[in-house]
């Protein structure tokens, strides 16, 4: 694993993960920094398909945002997380 590597995919079923609450916080002009990570999901929309109520993006429409982890962890992948002084 690289020195500036957050996450590495071991196999198909397998990823290694730094645990981000392992690491001291992080402050930008005194507000906190949000270290997580998020996954938007989009589905393609057919052309002649009426507009739904979610947000669009010209033929794609985002269903949902949820945190990496838990969509890594609802597609049976296991996550193996490692300490920030372990990544060191």
């Amino acid at each position: 694993m690289h020195l500036d590597t957050i996450f590495n995919i071991l196999n198909y079923k397998e990823v290694v993960w730094l645990d981000f609450n392992t690491i001291p916080p992080k402050f930008k002009n005194g507000i906190e920094l949000d270290l997580r990570r998020r996954v938007s999901i989009f589905r393609w929309r057919k052309q002649d398909e009426n507009k739904s109520n979610g947000v669009s993006y010209g033929l794609y429409e985002l269903i949902k945002e949820i945190d990496f982890e838990r969509f890594l962890l609802e597609q049976n992948i296991a996550v193996y997380k490692i300490t920030h002084r372990q990544q060191l």
